[in-house]
């Protein structure tokens, strides 16, 4: 299959928001046509009139991604010219954080290509992000939740910008603070007429997992345009990508709100820390009906003694966490497969996941649920509750 084939398949599976034929047809066009003109362009300069059609282009949907990676990836950063640069990226760090608000898509791609693309706003404090299999999120800064399309919440947890971290330390995984000493003074490793390109090595912490970090700025703003991570953890090899527009009218305040929600079907049962299983029944779970849940370990150790998310979070806030296996059984009777990697502070929700075409008769089947484990006045006894919601379409 040729590369422009593989592009088409590629945006056609993934942006399956709702959306008319006509409307994905004309946005399919307009990627592919992009993708046509940089080729053309490829011995170019990265000229302003470039970063124009990024951050103007007329696909106003997550096509809009697709289209400025296609431009990015084959035109590449090394058209910039190697000349020093006196701007360190502490300026950079305070010029972003005076942004009150920021349109922005994220981006990532395993070793198998494209895997996922979002789309989000953030505007004094909150944020809201569309996936494109139709579910959003809404954080407030101190609570993040997630609800699928038919407006049924899925997961909440604790937002990441409840310690006061601002949207773009959370987003360059605090590259982009005004307190990071370690980085301040450093200057761009390449310079451009329109843009400054900086990189950053993962600390020792980080290594397991982050292999590098690299931010376009725009050289007279000196905002950032897109940060790139590239990632060799447990579950693969790839890269996350977010690219920032600035040019968008900012959203009203209530566009922030979360829905009126239903809330997931759910069990509850009390544990003990003994790694005993404990059945508990799913009630008014279409598909589901019952979850077994083991709680297994509690770990209050060294931070190096967790994978990757979770050390960088607990080397920060510490422990104990609690680790705990759930497997779920379905209405046919079949049982899925453990989910053995879900790692909780007590009294917050994670957002986790089980099951594929994995089962019995072939069918697709993934159960997206949070279970919140919530201490008792009993030492090592807790209540788990799980929320949950099968998908039968992937």
């Amino acid at each position: 299959m040729r590369s422009k084939d593989n592009v088409e398949e590629t945006i056609k599976k993934k942006l399956s928001f709702t959306a008319s034929v006509e409307l994905h047809d004309r946005m399919l066009d307009e990627v592919l046509d992009t993708q046509e003109k940089s080729k053309k362009t490829k011995s170019a300069a990265f000229t302003p009139r470039i970063g124009r059609i990024i951050m103007k282009s007329p696909i106003t949907k997550l096509a809009a991604a697709a289209a400025v990676i296609i431009v990015v990836v084959t035109i590449g950063v090394d058209q910039f010219s190697t000349n020093g640069s006196a701007i360190a990226w502490g300026n950079v760090a305070a010029r972003a954080a005076k942004v009150d608000f920021v349109h922005f898509y994220e981006l990532k791609c395993d070793q198998n290509g494209l895997e996922a693309i979002s789309e989000g706003w953030h505007a004094h404090g909150k944020t809201m992000k569309l996936n494109t299999l139709g579910s959003t999120s809404y954080d407030d800064g101190q609570i993040e939740q997630e609800y699928d399309r038919h407006n049924v919440r899925t997961g909440k947890g604790r937002s990441e910008l409840a310690d006061g971290r601002t949207f773009f330390e959370v987003m360059s995984k605090d590259l982009l603070s005004t307190d990071n000493d370690q980085f301040n003074q450093q200057k761009p490793i390449n310079v451009g007429g329109d843009f400054l390109v900086y990189r950053f090595e993962p600390s020792e912490e980080q290594r397991d997992w982050l292999k590098g970090t690299s931010v376009t700025v725009g050289r007279n703003s000196l905002l950032p345009v897109q940060i790139k991570t590239y990632y060799d953890a447990f579950y693969g090899k790839g890269y996350e990508l977010v690219i920032f527009d600035y040019e968008e009218a900012e959203k009203p305040a209530e566009f922030f709100e979360p829905p009126t929600a239903r809330e997931a079907p759910h069990g509850k049962s009390r544990i003990v820390l003994d790694g005993k299983e404990v059945t508990m029944e799913i009630k008014d779970a279409p598909g589901i009906k019952e979850a077994v849940v083991r709680l297994h370990d509690k770990y209050d150790g060294p931070s190096d003694g967790l994978p990757g998310y979770w050390r960088e979070r607990y080397a920060a806030e510490g422990g104990p966490v609690y680790k705990l296996d759930v497997v779920f059984i379905t209405k046919e009777g079949y049982r899925s497969e453990t989910n053995d990697l879900i790692i909780l502070w007590p009294n917050e929700g994670m957002r986790c996941g089980v099951g594929d075409y994995n089962w019995p008769d072939g069918k697709y089947r993934n159960i997206v649920f949070t279970p919140v484990l919530r201490p008792t006045y009993k030492e090592n006894e807790f209540t788990v509750e799980i929320s949950c919601w099968l998908r039968t379409k992937e």
